[in-house]
């Protein structure tokens, strides 16, 4: 099963129509909305790591790649509102695979879909984004540190008084953070970056 970013970024880079001079440029750019070293992308794109290097100074590459990014994150925004829905349903008992390489996106990718999540004022969403795409620090410190305490909390109110939707939406969230916790240590076995963008440029 391809994952979401395999998808997206094999798309990208075979809708491509223009110059073939710029096909190598248009790789790179689309390659560097992960953490796939200079080299690597340099090597995909069939050019040297030295012309990735000049290119990453220069504006009209930084805006394809800030455009890729942008693309990206909203092509991403459906799917992870998809995979919140689907944690509340009996079905889902294993995490999602699409985003099994979810620590390969770049750390400017990441940090604008947490913006999106914490944007939302959803809590479930915002919960859902950070345990997907948060750095493992963030990610563990909020495993270890404060989410047992929510985690107490909602299970205190669980029994005192409350209406049935209350009730419904603390047990949604149980749930919710149960599915991550599944999806989070899923993460400690991360599919190695160099075969995963080898994949999705021989595709």
């Amino acid at each position: 099963m391809k994952t979401v970013l395999e998808k997206f970024l094999v798309r990208k880079i075979q809708e491509y129509k223009g110059p073939k001079r710029g096909a190598k440029r248009h790789i790179a750019a689309a390659l560097s909305i992960t953490t796939a070293p200079r080299v690597q992308i340099a090597r995909e794109s069939k050019t040297k790591p030295g012309v990735v290097s000049v290119w990453r100074t220069q504006r009209t590459f930084r805006e394809a790649v800030e455009q890729m990014e942008d693309e990206f994150v909203e092509y991403l925004k459906p799917r992870i509102l998809e995979l919140v829905r689907k944690a509340h349903q009996p079905v889902a008992k294993k995490p999602s695979e699409e985003f099994s390489d979810a620590h390969i996106y770049s750390v400017s990718v990441r940090k604008k879909l947490l913006q999106w999540g914490a944007s939302e004022n959803d809590p479930r969403l915002n919960l859902a984004v950070l345990l997907t795409f948060g750095s493992r620090d963030a990610v563990f410190d909020y495993l270890h540190g404060s989410l047992p305490d929510e985690i107490t909390a909602a299970k205190r109110l669980l029994g005192k008084p409350m209406t049935a939707g209350g009730k419904k939406r603390i047990e949604d969230l149980l749930d919710l953070v149960e599915f991550y916790r599944k999806m989070v240590e899923g993460r400690l076995a991360q599919p190695d970056i160099h075969e995963t963008i080898r994949r999705i440029t021989e595709s």
